[in-house]
């Protein structure tokens, strides 16, 4: 089992674009999305999971209890009632956009980083990033 923990840099997107695009995004603010290179830390400490995203000029920092919604603060100021489950070796984030809407985001590990499988509305899109 690969360690969840640690530092990681966002290195490919797989149909992310369009993705914040079905989500109503605006097309400036979904290219910028699409464009970023954020480096994330993710710690957990029994079911305590800790994530920060740090982008050009913006550092958003969450708290999780596993298995109670919380609010998840996104780099942009935007905010989401999200709730954290572990799924098989990975994280399972679960989140209510605006509209009553889902995004699900599942967080594969491996010993060379991680990817996250989004799913909005049944459309899916990948972020890839390499452990540091």
């Amino acid at each position: 089992m690969a360690p969840i923990a640690g530092k990681y840099q966002h290195v490919e997107n797989v149909k992310f674009f369009e993705l914040m695009k079905k989500a109503g995004y605006p097309e400036d603010k979904a290219s910028a999305a699409d464009k970023t290179r954020a480096v994330v830390t993710l710690t957990i400490d029994g079911d305590k999971v800790t994530t920060k995203v740090e982008e050009v000029g913006d550092v958003v920092e969450n708290h999780f209890v596993l298995g109670q919604e919380s609010d998840e603060k996104h780099p942009g100021g935007f905010v989401s009632k999200t709730t954290i489950t572990k799924e098989g070796d990975g994280l399972k984030f679960v989140s209510k956009e605006s509209g009553g809407k889902f995004l699900t985001r599942l967080y594969k590990f491996t010993d060379a980083g991680f990817e996250v499988v989004l799913n909005f509305e049944g459309f899916e899109a990948k972020r890839i990033y390499k452990r540091l």
